[in-house]
Protein backbone atom coordinates (compact mmCIF):
# COMPACT_ATOMS: atom_id res chain seq x y z
CA UNK A 1 0.00 0.00 0.00
CA UNK A 2 1.04 3.17 -0.97
CA UNK A 3 2.23 5.69 1.82
CA UNK A 4 1.26 9.30 2.56
CA UNK A 5 4.82 10.43 1.70
CA UNK A 6 5.46 8.15 -1.41
CA UNK A 7 1.80 9.22 -2.81
CA UNK A 8 3.08 12.81 -1.96
CA UNK A 9 6.36 12.87 -4.08
CA UNK A 10 4.34 11.76 -7.22
CA UNK A 11 2.16 14.20 -7.15
CA UNK A 12 4.48 16.88 -6.44
CA UNK A 13 6.62 15.01 -9.33
CA UNK A 14 3.48 15.22 -11.40
CA UNK A 15 2.34 19.10 -10.65
CA UNK A 16 5.66 20.25 -11.00
CA UNK A 17 5.75 18.81 -14.72
CA UNK A 18 2.21 20.34 -15.17
CA UNK A 19 3.60 23.28 -14.05
CA UNK A 20 6.73 23.48 -16.89
CA UNK A 21 3.95 22.55 -19.15
CA UNK A 22 1.65 25.31 -18.30
CA UNK A 23 4.72 27.78 -18.51
CA UNK A 24 5.33 27.22 -21.94
CA UNK A 25 2.37 29.17 -22.74
CA UNK A 26 2.37 33.02 -23.35
CA UNK A 27 -1.20 33.08 -23.24
CA UNK A 28 -3.41 36.07 -24.41
CA UNK A 29 -4.59 38.66 -21.13
CA UNK A 30 -8.26 37.65 -22.38
CA UNK A 31 -7.22 34.06 -22.52
CA UNK A 32 -6.53 33.69 -18.97
CA UNK A 33 -9.51 36.54 -17.82
CA UNK A 34 -11.55 33.98 -19.94
CA UNK A 35 -10.48 31.27 -17.53
CA UNK A 36 -10.16 32.89 -14.14
CA UNK A 37 -13.87 34.07 -14.93
CA UNK A 38 -14.80 30.02 -15.11
CA UNK A 39 -12.85 29.10 -12.21
CA UNK A 40 -14.62 31.85 -10.16
CA UNK A 41 -18.40 30.60 -11.05
CA UNK A 42 -16.83 27.14 -10.35
CA UNK A 43 -15.26 28.10 -7.07
CA UNK A 44 -18.48 30.10 -5.59
CA UNK A 45 -20.67 27.60 -6.80
CA UNK A 46 -19.21 24.92 -5.17
CA UNK A 47 -17.65 26.30 -2.02
CA UNK A 48 -21.11 27.30 -1.17
CA UNK A 49 -22.81 24.26 -2.31
CA UNK A 50 -20.37 22.33 -0.04
CA UNK A 51 -21.61 24.47 3.22
CA UNK A 52 -25.37 23.01 2.29
CA UNK A 53 -26.27 25.91 -0.44
CA UNK A 54 -29.28 25.56 -2.32
CA UNK A 55 -29.10 26.83 -5.31
CA UNK A 56 -28.26 25.16 -8.38
CA UNK A 57 -25.46 25.91 -10.89
CA UNK A 58 -28.15 26.92 -13.56
CA UNK A 59 -29.12 29.52 -10.67
CA UNK A 60 -25.69 30.44 -9.63
CA UNK A 61 -24.69 31.47 -13.02
CA UNK A 62 -27.86 32.99 -13.46
CA UNK A 63 -27.53 35.33 -10.27
CA UNK A 64 -23.44 35.81 -11.18
CA UNK A 65 -24.49 36.71 -14.51
CA UNK A 66 -27.89 38.78 -14.95
CA UNK A 67 -28.58 39.31 -11.18
CA UNK A 68 -31.87 37.20 -11.43
CA UNK A 69 -33.02 35.97 -8.27
CA UNK A 70 -34.43 32.28 -7.96
CA UNK A 71 -37.99 32.97 -6.65
CA UNK A 72 -37.87 29.75 -4.50
CA UNK A 73 -34.41 30.08 -2.25
CA UNK A 74 -33.86 31.90 0.87
CA UNK A 75 -32.37 35.35 0.73
CA UNK A 76 -29.11 33.52 3.10
CA UNK A 77 -28.39 31.18 0.25
CA UNK A 78 -28.11 34.14 -2.71
CA UNK A 79 -26.38 36.48 -0.29
CA UNK A 80 -23.71 33.71 -0.08
CA UNK A 81 -23.13 33.39 -3.46
CA UNK A 82 -23.45 36.78 -4.10
CA UNK A 83 -20.77 38.28 -1.33
CA UNK A 84 -18.22 34.80 -2.31
CA UNK A 85 -18.24 35.65 -6.15
CA UNK A 86 -17.40 39.81 -4.93
CA UNK A 87 -14.48 38.60 -2.70
CA UNK A 88 -13.16 36.39 -5.55
CA UNK A 89 -13.35 39.24 -8.08
CA UNK A 90 -11.19 41.11 -5.37
CA UNK A 91 -8.79 38.56 -5.01
CA UNK A 92 -8.23 37.65 -8.46
CA UNK A 93 -7.75 41.16 -9.44
CA UNK A 94 -4.99 41.38 -6.28
CA UNK A 95 -2.83 38.64 -6.64
CA UNK A 96 -0.72 40.18 -3.99
CA UNK A 97 -3.19 39.66 -1.72
CA UNK A 98 -1.55 39.76 2.10
CA UNK A 99 -2.21 37.24 4.52
CA UNK A 100 -2.19 38.15 7.76
CA UNK A 101 -4.55 38.30 10.41
CA UNK A 102 -5.79 41.69 9.19
CA UNK A 103 -6.65 40.45 5.62
CA UNK A 104 -8.42 37.38 6.75
CA UNK A 105 -10.38 38.97 9.52
CA UNK A 106 -11.35 41.65 6.32
CA UNK A 107 -11.94 38.79 3.81
CA UNK A 108 -14.13 37.10 6.37
CA UNK A 109 -16.36 40.49 6.92
CA UNK A 110 -16.78 40.89 3.29
CA UNK A 111 -17.57 37.42 3.01
CA UNK A 112 -20.32 37.54 5.68
CA UNK A 113 -21.55 40.94 6.27
CA UNK A 114 -25.06 40.20 5.96
CA UNK A 115 -27.11 39.40 9.18
CA UNK A 116 -28.99 37.02 7.00
CA UNK A 117 -26.56 35.13 6.02
CA UNK A 118 -26.52 33.85 9.78
CA UNK A 119 -28.21 31.56 10.94
CA UNK A 120 -28.82 33.50 13.98
CA UNK A 121 -28.34 36.78 14.14
CA UNK A 122 -27.13 37.07 17.81
CA UNK A 123 -23.84 35.13 16.57
CA UNK A 124 -23.94 37.70 14.10
CA UNK A 125 -20.12 38.46 14.26
CA UNK A 126 -18.28 39.14 10.57
CA UNK A 127 -14.54 39.89 10.45
CA UNK A 128 -14.34 39.35 14.57
CA UNK A 129 -13.19 35.97 16.54
CA UNK A 130 -15.80 33.91 18.00
CA UNK A 131 -16.46 34.17 21.27
CA UNK A 132 -18.12 30.86 22.53
CA UNK A 133 -16.63 27.46 21.92
CA UNK A 134 -17.91 25.52 18.48
CA UNK A 135 -18.16 21.95 17.92
CA UNK A 136 -18.94 19.59 14.72
CA UNK A 137 -20.51 16.10 14.52
CA UNK A 138 -18.49 13.87 11.93
CA UNK A 139 -20.21 11.52 9.93
CA UNK A 140 -19.02 8.69 12.67
CA UNK A 141 -21.14 10.56 15.60
CA UNK A 142 -18.57 11.67 17.54
CA UNK A 143 -18.16 15.92 18.32
CA UNK A 144 -15.05 17.32 17.98
CA UNK A 145 -14.30 20.45 19.50
CA UNK A 146 -12.72 23.43 17.90
CA UNK A 147 -9.29 25.62 19.55
CA UNK A 148 -11.32 27.58 22.69
CA UNK A 149 -11.76 31.13 21.85
CA UNK A 150 -9.53 32.40 24.42
CA UNK A 151 -6.82 30.53 22.67
CA UNK A 152 -7.61 31.61 18.97
CA UNK A 153 -5.32 35.17 18.25
CA UNK A 154 -2.38 33.35 19.50
CA UNK A 155 -3.01 30.16 17.52
CA UNK A 156 -3.64 32.28 14.28
CA UNK A 157 -0.49 34.27 14.92
CA UNK A 158 1.13 31.49 14.97
CA UNK A 159 -0.11 29.46 12.07
CA UNK A 160 0.68 32.49 9.75
CA UNK A 161 4.09 32.85 11.22
CA UNK A 162 4.41 29.02 10.44
CA UNK A 163 3.21 29.18 7.12
CA UNK A 164 4.99 32.05 5.74
CA UNK A 165 8.11 30.71 7.19
CA UNK A 166 7.38 26.22 6.98
CA UNK A 167 10.77 24.96 5.18
CA UNK A 168 12.59 21.56 5.85
CA UNK A 169 15.67 19.82 5.77
CA UNK A 170 14.17 16.00 6.29
CA UNK A 171 12.69 13.98 3.34
CA UNK A 172 10.16 16.06 3.11
CA UNK A 173 11.90 18.58 1.85
CA UNK A 174 10.22 18.98 -2.14
CA UNK A 175 7.10 18.85 -0.51
CA UNK A 176 6.81 21.21 2.29
CA UNK A 177 8.74 23.84 0.31
CA UNK A 178 5.81 23.59 -2.25
CA UNK A 179 3.53 26.15 -1.86
CA UNK A 180 0.77 23.41 -2.07
CA UNK A 181 1.79 21.93 0.95
CA UNK A 182 1.50 25.50 2.56
CA UNK A 183 -1.93 25.64 1.24
CA UNK A 184 -2.74 22.41 2.89
CA UNK A 185 -1.10 23.27 6.37
CA UNK A 186 -2.54 26.49 6.05
CA UNK A 187 -6.65 25.06 5.79
CA UNK A 188 -5.89 21.72 7.87
CA UNK A 189 -4.72 23.89 11.12
CA UNK A 190 -7.31 26.89 10.31
CA UNK A 191 -10.24 24.39 10.15
CA UNK A 192 -9.51 22.67 13.46
CA UNK A 193 -8.72 26.34 15.18
CA UNK A 194 -11.99 27.15 13.27
CA UNK A 195 -11.85 31.15 14.78
CA UNK A 196 -14.96 32.33 13.58
CA UNK A 197 -18.36 31.86 14.38
CA UNK A 198 -19.12 30.68 10.38
CA UNK A 199 -17.61 30.72 7.13
CA UNK A 200 -14.38 29.09 7.95
CA UNK A 201 -14.55 26.46 5.49
CA UNK A 202 -14.93 29.08 2.65
CA UNK A 203 -12.70 31.15 3.74
CA UNK A 204 -9.96 28.55 4.64
CA UNK A 205 -10.78 27.66 0.89
CA UNK A 206 -10.10 31.10 -0.16
CA UNK A 207 -6.82 31.29 1.61
CA UNK A 208 -5.14 28.06 0.48
CA UNK A 209 -5.98 29.44 -3.53
CA UNK A 210 -4.48 33.19 -3.12
CA UNK A 211 -1.30 30.80 -1.44
CA UNK A 212 -1.07 28.80 -4.94
CA UNK A 213 -1.99 31.74 -7.01
CA UNK A 214 0.73 34.21 -5.09
CA UNK A 215 3.47 31.14 -6.78
CA UNK A 216 1.75 31.35 -10.18
CA UNK A 217 -0.64 28.20 -9.82
CA UNK A 218 -4.55 28.45 -10.95
CA UNK A 219 -7.03 28.09 -8.06
CA UNK A 220 -7.98 24.44 -7.92
CA UNK A 221 -12.19 23.76 -6.82
CA UNK A 222 -13.26 21.29 -4.22
CA UNK A 223 -16.40 20.23 -6.13
CA UNK A 224 -20.01 19.27 -4.11
CA UNK A 225 -19.43 15.94 -5.33
CA UNK A 226 -16.01 15.46 -4.01
CA UNK A 227 -17.26 16.53 -0.27
CA UNK A 228 -16.94 12.99 1.76
CA UNK A 229 -13.52 12.86 0.36
CA UNK A 230 -12.41 16.34 1.05
CA UNK A 231 -14.01 16.13 4.70
CA UNK A 232 -12.54 12.06 5.35
CA UNK A 233 -9.01 13.54 4.20
CA UNK A 234 -9.29 17.02 6.45
CA UNK A 235 -10.41 14.73 9.64
CA UNK A 236 -7.42 12.50 9.03
CA UNK A 237 -4.77 14.86 8.54
CA UNK A 238 -6.56 16.54 11.66
CA UNK A 239 -6.16 13.01 13.51
CA UNK A 240 -2.70 12.00 12.66
CA UNK A 241 -1.03 15.11 13.17
CA UNK A 242 -0.18 14.68 9.66
CA UNK A 243 -1.12 16.99 6.52
CA UNK A 244 -0.39 14.55 4.12
CA UNK A 245 -3.25 13.23 3.32
CA UNK A 246 -4.89 16.55 2.96
CA UNK A 247 -2.18 17.35 0.95
CA UNK A 248 -2.60 14.39 -1.39
CA UNK A 249 -6.49 15.38 -2.08
CA UNK A 250 -5.21 19.05 -2.52
CA UNK A 251 -2.95 17.70 -5.25
CA UNK A 252 -5.88 15.68 -7.66
CA UNK A 253 -7.60 18.90 -7.32
CA UNK A 254 -4.71 21.16 -8.15
CA UNK A 255 -3.97 18.86 -11.27
CA UNK A 256 -7.25 18.75 -12.23
CA UNK A 257 -6.95 22.46 -12.44
CA UNK A 258 -3.96 23.08 -14.08
CA UNK A 259 -5.17 20.39 -17.06
CA UNK A 260 -7.76 22.23 -17.35
CA UNK A 261 -5.97 25.55 -17.68
CA UNK A 262 -3.67 23.63 -20.41
CA UNK A 263 -6.45 22.82 -22.19
CA UNK A 264 -7.93 25.28 -22.66
CA UNK A 265 -5.14 27.48 -23.36
CA UNK A 266 -4.49 24.75 -26.24
CA UNK A 267 -8.12 25.61 -27.96
CA UNK A 268 -7.63 28.84 -27.34
CA UNK A 269 -3.83 28.74 -29.48
CA UNK A 270 -5.52 26.52 -32.01
CA UNK A 271 -8.64 28.88 -32.74
CA UNK A 272 -5.61 31.79 -33.34
CA UNK A 273 -3.68 29.68 -35.45
CA UNK A 274 -6.88 28.41 -37.69
CA UNK A 275 -8.11 32.31 -37.79
CA UNK A 276 -4.13 33.65 -38.79
CA UNK A 277 -4.11 31.17 -41.74
CA UNK A 278 -7.84 31.77 -42.59
CA UNK A 279 -6.71 35.72 -43.14
CA UNK A 280 -3.48 34.65 -45.11
CA UNK A 281 -5.61 32.43 -47.28
CA UNK A 282 -8.52 35.32 -47.88
CA UNK A 283 -5.17 37.70 -48.42
CA UNK A 284 -3.79 35.21 -50.72
CA UNK A 285 -6.94 34.98 -52.33
CA UNK A 286 -6.92 38.92 -52.62
CA UNK A 287 -3.54 39.11 -54.30
CA UNK A 288 -4.62 35.95 -56.67
CA UNK A 289 -7.57 38.21 -58.11
CA UNK A 290 -5.49 41.38 -58.57
CA UNK A 291 -3.23 39.21 -60.63
CA UNK A 292 -5.77 37.79 -62.30
CA UNK A 293 -7.46 41.18 -63.40
CA UNK A 294 -4.27 43.24 -64.68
Amino acid sequence: MTSHLEQANKNISEILNLKKELDCFNPLKEWDEHFKEKIKKELTYHSNKIEGNKLSYGETIALIESNIFPKDKSIKDILEIKNHYSILTIIFENINFPINETSIKNLHKELMNDSRQWDYESFFWPGKYKFRENYTLRPNGEYFKFADPKDVPKLMSNLIDKVQTVSSLNEKLIIENHPLYRSALFHGKFTEIHPFEDGNGRVARLISNIILMKEGYPPFVVKEQQREKYLNSLYMSTDQNDILPLFNFFSDCLQFSMIQKIEYFKIEVKKLNDSIEKKMEEDKNIDHSKDISM
